[in-house]
């Protein structure tokens, strides 16, 4: 939903330390060591664009169009990212890219928040608006890895699902199996990228 993070958008890299740790971010940084030297990537829920930077210092010529459903978080992405960076911003909650046609897509941490059904027909929505072998970079929660974890995992886990159901209106109350359904779509995983903590993973897809 539109601006459903505003209310935390000040306080949600502290939070996400305090929580995991450094975890997250290093999931997405293991992604972008896989980045090409130019394209045009399209980060779907980029957040406070933390990532942004490290994009710019692997990759500076690539063409970015940041789309966030929070305009406070919009707000912190834009102070952080480099001047001569190339990024568009749009401001939305669905999964229209306004013909940019990228050729990258970057999901980090946000499918989390749909159902295995929503996720599968946001994946062929992405596909129709994209470039042919498209690559897909993709950092979430792996249920796999929380379901074979400790007690104290799935209550954390738990804790945060919670809190976020307060603060910004969440519907899930279970984490969907996101790396499955993603397969299950129509994306093909190239194992080269996968990584893997205690109940985090990223890996890489191309779509044929």
């Amino acid at each position: 939903m539109l601006n459903n993070f505003n209310h935390i958008s000040p306080y949600y890299r502290f939070l996400s330390r305090l929580v995991f740790g450094n975890s997250i971010l290093s999931s997405q940084l293991h992604l972008l060591k896989y980045l090409p030297p130019t394209g045009r990537m399209a980060i779907i829920g980029g957040g406070n664009g933390e990532i942004l930077n490290y994009i710019y210092q692997q990759a500076p010529t690539i063409e970015i169009l940041f789309v966030e459903a929070s305009s406070g978080m919009i707000s912190k992405a834009k102070k952080l990212q480099y001047k001569k960076q190339t990024v568009s911003y749009l401001h939305n909650s669905t999964f229209e890219l306004e013909d940019f046609c990228p050729d990258l897509i970057f999901l980090p941490y946000i499918l989390d928040m749909y159902d295995e059904q929503e996720i599968y027909k946001i994946v062929h929505c992405l596909i129709a608006q994209s470039q042919k072998n498209t690559k897909w970079f993709v950092s979430d929660f792996s249920k796999d890895k929380i379901s074979n974890g400790t007690w104290f995992n799935k209550l954390r886990l738990k804790l945060s699902i919670i809190f976020f159901k307060i603060t910004t209106g969440h519907r899930l109350s279970y984490l969907p199996d996101i790396f499955n359904t993603l397969v299950k779509a129509g994306l093909k995983s190239l194992e080269i990228s996968k990584y893997e903590s205690v109940f985090l993973k990223a890996s890489l897809y191309i779509s044929e």
